[in-house]
This record gives structure tokens, sequence and C-alpha cells, in this order.
């Protein structure tokens, strides 16, 4: 059985080719709508990257990634759901027409 929801917060060691994993799986690009990454160090833009397969991805959650930056989140919201634009704000949300939405919500410290 596979979980809508995944959690991987405060999961210190996990890097962007466990999130490439996760990503990838063939229950992941048909269910996977929320995934939460907050506190995770050692990701980068790279696993944004890995998850443009999952088709019906609804929610990112990033805060206190260093890693991450605003580019990383833009290209992720455009890939995944070309219809939806970003704006240059802190938190990242935006729901177009008939396309399904893709918030990302990214708090850091760094402003990247």
């Amino acid at each position: 059985m596979y979980f809508p929801t995944q959690s991987l917060s405060h999961c210190e060691m996990i890097t962007d080719e466990g999130v490439r994993h996760v990503g990838s799986a063939a229950c992941a690009t048909d269910s996977l709508t929320i995934l939460e990454l907050d506190n995770c160090p050692l990701i980068s833009d790279a696993a944004l990257d890995h998850l443009t397969s999952c088709a019906v991805l609804q929610r990112v959650e990033v805060y206190d990634c260093q890693l991450i930056t605003r580019a990383g989140i833009r290209r992720l919201k455009v890939d995944t759901h070309p219809c939806i634009h970003s704006d240059n704000t802190t938190v990242f949300g935006a729901v177009m027409g008939h396309c399904e939405s893709l918030s990302v919500y990214f708090i850091n410290a760094a402003q990247h």
C-alpha cells in the first residue's frame, strides 16, 4: 500500500538520490500528492528535479532546506504544472484555471 502523503522531514541523511527513488517509484508518479522534506540539509534543487514525474503532486514542503533555491522551486512548478506561474515571494502557491495546483512552501534564512 502506498500513502499519498510522504514525510521525510528531519531525515538529515536523505539526499537527492533518496528523493529520486521516492519520486520515480511507480506508485509515486500516480498517487503522491504531498511530500514533506522539511529540515533535510543534504537535498538540493536536484531533488526537486526528480519530482517532475509525480503527476498529481499538490504540495512540497522544503522549510529550512538550505540548498533549495527559488530557481529550483520555479523549475519544479513549471516542469510539473506548466500552466502554473510562480512569483518572487517567499511562499509559493498558485491555482490556474483547470490545472492541478502545486504549492511549494519554502522558508529559508538564506535568500537565494
